[in-house]
């Protein structure tokens, strides 16, 4: 009995292509836009955004930890619970999309962005010593 759940286990819904093209999307324009700020001068910031009718505001800012800086004196803590979440989303994003079938789209979909955007910041933190890259984009100049 256990060897046919297992043996079923992969068999997604057609909807899971969709879930995985939004996270690899979520992804590639995170790294794209992260890149190019990246590699912009530190006196072009912080800059309004073009077409954001001077409410948006784009910041460089660096994190060595998680949310405000938590745990930053601890960046291999950082970096190793950071990997460990993004594998668990990674696991759960499909075993949510067997187990809920055509149910709890919207659900599906918000844990695809959060892992694409997971994975984005995972892989800054294990390809950079200095901190995870975050790029704060303020509405209303707050």
């Amino acid at each position: 009995m256990l060897r046919n759940k297992v043996k079923y286990f992969w068999f997604l819904p057609k909807e899971f292509v969709y879930l995985l093209l939004v996270v690899i999307g979520i992804f590639a324009v995170d790294r794209i836009l992260k890149e190019k700020i990246n590699r912009a001068k530190d006196e072009d910031f912080p800059k309004k955004l073009k077409g954001g009718r001077g409410l948006i505001e784009i910041r460089r800012a660096f994190n060595p930890g998680f949310s405000m800086g938590r745990l930053g004196r601890y960046p291999k803590l950082v970096k190793a619970l950071s990997v460990l979440a993004t594998i668990f989303l990674s696991f759960a994003l499909p075993y949510m999309s067997y187990r809920m079938g055509d149910s709890y789209l919207l659900q599906k979909y918000g844990m695809a962005m959060v892992l694409g955007g997971a994975m984005s910041n995972t892989y800054d933190r294990v390809r950079y010593e200095k901190g995870n890259g975050l790029h704060l984009y303020s509405l209303f100049g707050s």
